[in-house]
């Protein structure tokens, strides 16, 4: 059985509309994959799905959405380093500077030698933020 033919017998799994928004995240199709993960937020609320509608949204540049999505995750998990680069950034793309600031540094104390650090370091020293 497919994903399609699953969520024709039950519209309700949720983890079905997460599988196919999942592929829909590879493909780059974000508005589709939004849809889905809308739907399995509505039937689960799983953070998980959460994070990922987060990031499709930012890709879309629709940084409030992004950031609401990333804000609701770190109210759950406020250690979950996706979300807090995730919504870092999208601080950064609103102009909230001091915002961004913030989550950077919360990023930094957490993974400190993450791949990105070096990023967040050198914008940073850039924006002269010790």
């Amino acid at each position: 059985m497919n994903l399609a033919q699953a969520l024709e017998l039950d519209p309700r799994l949720s983890l079905a509309n997460s599988a196919r928004a999942k592929i829909l995240l590879t493909e780059t199709r974000w508005r589709a994959a939004i849809r889905e993960l809308t739907r399995a937020i509505h039937l689960s609320g799983h953070w998980t799905d959460r994070l990922s509608r987060a990031t499709a949204f930012a890709r879309l540049d629709q940084h409030a959405q992004a950031k609401r999505d990333y804000s609701l995750v770190l109210q759950q998990y406020p250690t979950n380093v996706g979300a807090l680069l995730g919504r870092a950034d999208t601080h950064r793309a609103l102009g909230e500077r001091d915002s961004a600031v913030a989550d950077y540094r919360d990023f930094l104390q957490l993974v400190p030698e993450a791949p990105q650090a070096q990023r967040v370091k050198t914008l940073l020293r850039e924006w002269q933020v010790q």
